[in-house]
């Protein structure tokens, strides 16, 4: 999913999260960093989220089909594994998401399995991940 496949408001959205991911373990190493600043300039919304922005949760009503909600967890993961580790309140945060989104297990399993490889031998998201 690319940012011209979201709505602005899905990209801030995706951002804001990618922060709450970030400091989710009260910490942000500079991999994290590095990943979200990247993460806003690819979405088109650096500069333009108000700092009180972050500190609210965004709607996940934003994310009403399967893909999108695939490509939000998907970044959540990236950020979440920067630093080389999966923080037990980052996978609570991600668990919370996913339980909200009523995703299929299969698709959760195939999602856990895409993150967790070697960005460089991942296969397009959408190839590795099944949307039901």
């Amino acid at each position: 999913m690319t940012p011209t496949d979201l709505t602005f408001d899905q990209c801030k959205a995706i951002a804001i999260f990618a922060f709450h991911m970030m400091v989710a373990d009260h910490k942000a190493v500079q991999a994290e960093v590095r990943r979200v600043d990247w993460l806003e300039k690819q979405l088109g919304v650096e500069g333009k989220i108000a700092p009180a922005e972050y500190f609210a949760e965004p709607d996940i009503a934003l994310f009403p089909d399967s893909r999108s909600r695939v490509a939000l967890l998907a970044e959540l993961y990236q950020v979440a594994l920067a630093d080389g580790y999966e923080h037990p309140d980052e996978h609570a945060l991600l668990k919370r998401l996913i339980k909200a989104f009523l995703l299929p297990s299969i698709t959760m399993s195939a999602l856990n399995d895409w993150a967790h490889r070697p960005a460089d031998s991942r296969p397009p998201l959408f190839e590795a991940v099944p949307l039901h």
